[in-house]
């Protein structure tokens, strides 16, 4: 038997496998953090556009992007690209972050993107996740908090968000126990101070996961364990 147990995550072979790097998925505009052991659910926040922003540059325009972060996770935040000479800009950029409850927030700031000096703040808007429910997406158009106060300007500004989650299930001691019945377990993709990430194959679908294992001893036994995730990204 080998010196590592199943700790977290089936998951599909776009999912990134090292933990609080941003990835994109390969043909799309979609982030992602890999889930942590205490994770619950997962969130999808999309920034799709926004309008009213303050011009910040000699030209009357902006170069607006968002940097996303969380207050329920520890993940690093994540960032739109960059919209040049806009003040309406569109991203339709999608991300996803994991909890282990429905309790906190996201935090969006909007910033100008300058070549030489600063980025200037556009403001910002709060994004709660207390009242989501799985399977069910938000469309919410925020008013932005903080603007620049020396920029004059009819209308405040405003960011339109699509916010969704999912729960992750976990199966029970008895599925863990057949996890090679159910995988074929291949080779090693990545390793970590307790873990080490194997590529796996479903015998049945032929699909291909990423499965974490870590190291007996790391954690306590009753910690121990792996959760599956359906994966959003599956029809993306």
């Amino acid at each position: 038997k080998t010196a590592y147990e199943i700790r977290l995550s089936l998951v599909g072979s776009e999912m990134c496998i090292r933990d609080r790097y941003q990835r994109r998925v390969r043909g799309s505009d979609y982030f992602f953090h890999s889930p942590d052991i205490m994770s619950e659910y997962a969130i999808s926040i999309q920034c799709v556009q926004a309008k009213n922003l303050a011009p910040m540059d000699s030209n009357g325009l902006s170069d607006p992007y968002c940097v996303i972060k969380s207050t329920f996770s520890k993940a690093q935040p994540l960032k739109t690209a960059v919209v040049k000479k806009s003040l309406s800009p569109e991203w339709n950029e999608k991300f996803e972050f994991y909890a282990p409850k429905l309790d906190g927030a996201f935090i969006i700031k909007l910033w100008d993107k300058d070549k030489f000096t600063a980025d200037d703040f556009l403001g910002e808007v709060t994004v709660p996740i207390n009242n989501l429910q799985p399977g069910k997406e938000q469309d919410l158009w925020l008013e932005l908090k903080d603007e620049p106060k020396e920029v004059q300007k009819k209308e405040k500004g405003q960011l339109r968000v699509k916010i969704s989650c999912q729960a992750i299930s976990g199966p029970s001691h008895a599925d863990k126990a057949k996890l090679e019945d159910n995988y074929v377990i291949g080779k090693q993709l990545g390793k970590g101070g307790f873990s080490i990430v194997k590529e796996g194959t479903n015998k049945t679908t032929g699909a291909k996961v990423a499965i974490k294992l870590i190291e007996k001893g790391a954690f306590k036994e009753s910690d121990l364990g792996y959760k599956i995730l359906k994966p959003s990204l599956e029809n993306r």
